[in-house]
């Protein structure tokens, strides 16, 4: 079928091809507009970061491009070959990414799948040019060459990928709306001390027993006294329990090495609240008198832990069974937690299932002491504020800041009785392993939609979009 499929040139179907400003316009604090590269292009999506520089309306004014709903953008300079869509987002360009307006009698989202394809991306690395750092010229990417089928098929092709990347999009989105509800409910509880500090006041204002506990499952549920009130109609067993829980904080505070914290609650350090701590600061294959393997148990190291997730899958590399055994003599397991100490210093990332992983450069693996710590708990806590504060402060270096095992060790821990750990530890680990599920889920249709696209692209398989859509629905 493909052999039917004329040849264009990307130039033949962009009505523009440009790229972005080759300097650096004058920057603002507060600007309205966002100076974005090809670092800023993921996924099919424009991100931004606390390093994204703003501008004014005025310098963007001086700059801007032929920015539209047909844009495709794509990085050229440095990371090649990052793409995104432009969604009306209040940006301008620099020159390590390019842009290009894709012409209205073809489909947009196939030529995204296009530029996104093994195909593409192996092209622009023959014709990048510098030793340093690699470039792609506007010529080059006005002379990319691919088949192009008719429009129907162009939209068959991608609502096949496309389904699969909204799914995974919606994963993405649901994960983040968890861990957002599940931090928020963590600082709440455990830094800001809301359930607390509702019954001093609520002390303070005379309120009795009763009163004073109400106070704390306001602060706790979001609920005010009248939907407390149908909750004890509608809900009693919820509502039961959220007494109880509520019950459990205390009505006072007290000084400690963390300032002021609920009486009775201890501060401990991570060597008290840990097991064990895994550290193989300098192993490589080659001191254990192995070598990297093609493929086996993955070898994690600090640039692939980011936001909770692992990340830059395809930069990880590979061990054998045999150098496993003899690089992990203490395996990893269920509720560990991977703390990078070092450029960067704390990324973390749970462990919500049982899986194989050798902890290769510049990576912690805690394991929570059960007598005293949820793992859980530990987790979130070294995720507050107040822990990276901590973490922070015992770093070393100038150029590249890190921490060593035993300034690790010494970092306080705000202990709270385990059966508030325990109340805690359920509803977080329902959400961590949740997100863990979705994850897995989107890494499973990435591969589907990696194996699909170069197929899909070369007329080797056409398919019914509506065949998979409902084979993913019954799944």
């Amino acid at each position: 079928m493909s052999a039917d499929w004329p040849k264009v040139r990307l130039e033949d179907i962009t009505s523009i091809l440009g790229d972005g400003l080759h300097g650096t316009p004058k920057y603002e604090e507060d600007g309205e507009y966002f100076f974005i590269n090809g670092n800023n292009l993921s996924n099919g999506r424009i991100v931004f970061d606390e390093k994204t520089k703003r501008a004014s309306r005025e310098e963007f004014l001086k700059y801007k491009k032929e920015l539209n709903e047909r844009t495709v953008l794509v990085s050229i300079n440095g990371t090649l070959g990052n793409v995104a869509f432009y969604n009306g987002e209040k940006v301008f360009l620099g020159k390590s990414a390019c842009y290009f307006n894709i012409v209205d009698d073809i489909d947009k989202k196939f030529v995204r799948y296009v530029i996104s394809s093994k195909l593409f991306q192996d092209y622009i690395i023959t014709y990048a040019t510098g030793t340093t750092i690699k470039n792609v010229s506007l010529k080059s990417m006005r002379d990319f060459t691919f088949r192009l089928p008719p429009i129907k098929e162009q939209k068959r092709i991608s609502k096949v990928l496309g389904d699969l990347d909204d799914k995974i999009a919606l994963n993405h989105q649901i994960n983040q709306t968890l861990e957002s509800m599940a931090q928020a409910i963590f600082k709440s509880w455990f830094v800001d001390f809301d359930p607390v500090k509702a019954k001093i006041a609520a002390l303070e204002s005379g309120e009795d027993a009763e009163g004073v506990t109400c106070a704390a499952m306001r602060a706790i549920s979001g609920k005010t006294d009248d939907e407390l009130d149908k909750m004890e109609g509608r809900q009693p067993e919820e509502y039961a329990q959220l007494k109880s829980t509520a019950g459990l904080f205390p009505s006072a505070m007290q000084d400690s090495e963390l300032g002021n914290v609920p009486e009775g609650w201890g501060v401990r350090t991570i060597d008290e609240v840990t097991s064990i701590i895994i550290d193989h600061r300098g192993k490589t294959p080659t001191k254990l008198g192995g070598a990297w393997a093609p493929e086996g148990i993955p070898a994690i190291s600090a640039k692939n832990i980011k936001a909770g997730r692992i990340v830059k899958r395809e930069t990880i590399k590979f061990i054998d069974s045999k150098l496993y055994n003899n690089w992990m003599k203490d395996k990893l397991s269920f509720g560990d937690i991977l703390l990078t100490s070092e450029a960067p210093l704390g990324e973390m990332l749970y462990l919500a299932s049982n899986v194989d992983l050798c902890l290769s450069q510049r990576v912690f693996g805690l394991r929570a002491n059960f007598n005293c710590c949820f793992p859980i708990y530990l987790y979130f806590w070294l995720n507050s504020s107040v822990a990276k504060e901590k973490l922070h402060s015992r770093t070393t270096g100038s150029t590249v800041g890190g921490i060593r095992q035993s300034e690790l060790r010494k970092v306080e821990v705000l202990i709270p009785p385990l059966i508030i750990q325990e109340k805690i530890a359920k509803l977080l680990e329902n959400c961590m392993i949740k997100i863990n599920q979705n994850e897995d889920e989107s890494l499973t249709l990435a591969t589907i939609r990696d194996t699909l696209l170069p197929k899909l692209l070369s007329g080797e398989l056409s398919v019914d979009p509506t065949e998979i859509t409902n084979k993913q629905g019954a799944q």
